[in-house]
C-alpha cells in the first residue's frame, strides 16, 4: 500500500474519532435542565452581603483558583449519562466539606443520590422520572436535596455498576431512616441566587461571581451549550454562538483570572484543558443564565438592624463595588 494511502487512512480515522468524540458530548446536553423560574423566595446576593456571608469592604484578588485547595480533585466523566446536575452539585459540596470540614479527599460523595433524588422531588415534575435517563430537573431541586437531606458517600450509592455491593444490588440495603441519618452529616447550610437583577447585571454580575469565588467557594451555573463549548480544547471561550445552541448543562466555576472564569466540567479530563475551560466574561454573561453559591458553616453570621429599605439592597450592593 502506498505511503500516501496509509497517511490518508490515518487522517480519516483521526477525523472519525474526533467526530465520534464530539457526538458523544452532544448527547450529554440533550437533557432538559429546566429553568428555575420561581426566584421570588430565593435569597439573593444582597442578603448574602447584609448578613455577612460576603465582605462589605476590601479588594478582590486579581486571580483565584480553587483547584489549589484540593491536592487531587479528580475530574469526573458522566459518560453517556445525563447526570450533570448531580456531578456539579456533588463536586461543589465536596469542595466545601474538604476545605471547611476536614473531609478526606478520598471520601467521594454519591452523584447518583443527588441526581435521582432531584428528579424525583423536583416541584415541577409531573410524574416519577428518576428511572428515565433523559428526564431533567432544575438546579434548585438538586440544591434543595443537599440542603434538606444532605449527601451520602459514593460507596453507599455508586454510579457505576461495577461498584455494586456484595449482593450485586444497585439499591441501598438498609432502612430509609438509616440512609437519611447518614446523609444528614453532609448537609449544606443554605444557598444564594447569584444572578444580579437586570438593572445591575451589566455592571456588577461578573464582580458578584468573583466576590463569591474569592470569599466563599465555587459557583454552580446552568450553561447554554453552543458548538464552541462542545469543540473546546484549549485557550479561552470568547464569544457565545447562539445559532449553534444545543441544550443546557450544569457545571461549576472554580476560579477566575482577571475577567476570565475557570470552569470545571464533568466530561472527563480529555475534554478541554484536563476537564476545565477558561471562559471570558462576555461568553459567561450570555451562556450562564442561572448561578448559585452554597455555604457550609459551623460559625454563626451576624445581622444588624437595617437602616435602609429592602428595595434599596441593590443600590447598597452597587456602592460596594464602586
Amino acid at each position: 500500500m502506498k505511503k500516501e494511502s496509509i497517511e490518508q487512512q490515518s487522517s480519516d480515522l483521526s477525523v472519525q474519532n474526533d467526530i465520534e468524540e464530539r457526538v458523544q458530548y452532544v448527547h450529554r446536553v440533550g437533557i432538559e435542565i429546566r429553568n428555575s423560574n420561581d426566584d421570588k423566595k430565593d435569597w439573593s446576593v444582597a442578603e448574602a452581603y447584609r448578613v455577612g456571608y460576603l465582605n462589605k469592604t476590601g479588594e478582590l484578588p486579581a486571580k483565584k483558583d480553587l483547584r489549589d485547595s484540593i491536592g487531587n480533585w479528580v475530574v469526573h466523566n458522566q459518560a453517556e449519562s445525563y447526570s450533570c446536575i448531580g456531578y456539579a452539585i456533588t463536586d461543589m459540596v465536596y469542595w466545601h466539606l474538604v476545605t471547611e470540614r476536614g473531609l478526606s479527599e478520598e471520601h467521594m460523595l454519591s452523584t447518583r443520590f443527588n441526581w435521582m433524588a432531584a428528579k424525583e422531588l423536583d416541584s415541577s415534575t409531573l410524574r416519577a422520572t428518576s428511572f428515565i435517563e433523559k428526564e431533567g430537573s432544575t438546579l434548585k431541586a438538586g440544591l434543595d436535596i443537599s440542603r434538606k437531606y444532605g449527601a451520602v458517600p459514593d460507596d453507599i450509592l455508586p454510579m457505576k455498576h461495577q461498584d455494586l455491593d456484595e449482593n450485586n444490588s444497585c439499591m441501598y440495603s438498609g432502612t430509609a431512616k438509616e440512609f437519611y441519618a447518614l446523609a444528614s452529616n453532609y448537609k449544606i447550610t443554605n444557598y444564594f441566587n447569584l444572578i444580579a437583577i437586570e438593572k445591575y447585571k451589566r455592571d456588577y454580575q461578573v464582580k458578584i461571581w468573583k466576590a463569591w469565588i474569592a470569599e466563599q467557594g465555587p459557583v454552580l451555573v446552568r450553561v447554554k451549550v453552543d458548538q464552541n463549548w462542545i469543540d473546546y480544547d484549549t485557550g479561552i471561550l470568547l464569544k457565545f454562538d447562539s445559532e449553534s445552541e444545543q441544550g443546557n448543562h450544569a457545571v461549576i466555576i472554580v476560579g477566575y483570572d482577571g475577567d476570565n472564569f475557570i470552569v470545571r466540567n464533568s466530561w472527563g479530563d480529555e475534554w478541554g484543558e484536563e476537564g476545565y475551560a477558561l471562559v471570558s466574561k462576555e461568553y459567561a454573561m450570555v451562556a450562564f443564565d442561572e448561578a448559585y453559591g452554597i455555604t457550609i458553616h459551623n460559625q454563626l453570621v451576624g445581622v444588624t438592624k437595617p437602616t435602609y429599605k429592602p428595595r434599596d439592597f441593590w443600590e447598597i450592593i452597587a456602592s460596594l463595588f464602586d
